[in-house]
């Protein structure tokens, strides 16, 4: 097989992580690995699908603990009545 077949073939970055080129290309994932883009490119191919699929669904969750966190903490003492949280 040519090279330029296995370039073809070859599964995108963006697609690996499940997001459109456009936000692959202006978050710029490889700069906050420390990595060059070429070596986190090919280390990404090194993990498998599965892999992938759990740290998306971790960081998923934990912007969700965080998001419920702030809005709990931005509650006020009427919210809290009405959720039946009296600190009475």
């Amino acid at each position: 097989m040519s090279k330029i077949s296995e370039e073809l073939i070859a599964e995108k970055p963006w697609a690996i992580l499940g997001i459109s080129r456009k936000h692959y290309e202006s978050s710029k994932p490889w700069k906050r690995s420390k990595y060059s883009r070429d070596k986190f490119e090919q280390l990404l191919k090194l993990f498998p699908d599965e892999a992938i699929q759990v740290l998306k669904l971790n960081a998923a969750a934990d912007l969700l603990t965080e998001s419920c966190l702030n809005r709990w903490d931005n509650l006020t003492f009427d919210e809290d009545l009405k959720l039946g949280f009296s600190n009475v």
